[in-house]
């Protein structure tokens, strides 16, 4: 049976395989472990990263079986079981919040994916910098506002998700700096007529390699917020 420790090296493996996108920088947050951790808790007005509660005792982490113990009808008439460990797949739990990405960015995946294979176009990661005059007002608002620019700018949003910080290149430390991270569709023209308009910086980050792998290292560092959607 595989330790606690060699399941998350695994985990952390096969992770790092459907991980393209860290053209943004050297190196990215899974690496520097500074994604949802304890050491690196910040809150501002409810918001906060995934994996910020402790787990929950006899659940989270749990290693347990499934199989058939019905050794008549098996070849050399042994039993079947399978490892598997046990996860309340909760975005704020320290413990199985990487589950909870992984679970999410892939049901997103097959849902654009789909949608791009019959529609014959390609995934754009675009990101809407929220400009500092607009970064205390509420998240309705502002998620309002980015969906009429994403229309002005002709992107067809697929998947939006909010992240209310950005790590500080020279503390390297968690800031907020609120923003969207965009996977959708569309030309994305006219961005600078857009910035002159509303002050949002509009980048358009090109076609993804991997979409599974681009979600997924989105949500390991979204916004979470009590009965807030993403």
């Amino acid at each position: 049976m595989l330790s606690d420790q060699s399941y998350f090296q695994i985990e952390e493996d096969s992770l790092n395989l459907t991980y393209p996108a860290t053209k943004r920088s050297e190196k990215n947050l899974w690496e520097e472990k500074i994604p949802p951790t304890k050491n690196n808790e910040i809150n501002v007005d409810g918001w906060h990263l995934p994996g910020q509660f402790e787990k929950r005792v006899g659940l989270c982490g749990i290693w347990s079986y499934m199989g058939c113990l019905n050794k008549s009808n098996h070849p050399g008439n042994k039993i079947f079981l399978k490892p598997f460990q046990k996860s309340c797949f909760r975005a704020d739990c320290e413990k199985c919040c990487w589950k909870w990405c992984f679970r999410e960015a892939s049901k997103s995946t097959h849902r654009m994916e789909t949608y791009a294979k019959k529609s014959k176009r390609k995934v754009k990661h675009i990101i809407l910098s929220i400009p500092k005059s607009d970064y205390y007002k509420e998240k309705k608002y502002l998620s309002k506002k980015a969906y009429q620019i994403l229309k002005e700018v002709k992107a067809d949003s697929g998947l939006v998700v909010f992240h209310p910080f950005r790590i500080n290149k020279d503390t390297r430390e968690w800031e907020y700096s609120p923003h969207f991270h965009v996977l959708g569709f569309g030309w994305v023209t006219a961005v600078t007529k857009a910035y002159a308009k509303y002050g949002w910086v509009i980048k358009n980050k090109g076609v993804r390699k991997s979409v599974l792998g681009t979600i997924h290292y989105q949500l390991t560092h979204c916004g979470i917020k009590k009965n807030i959607m993403l």
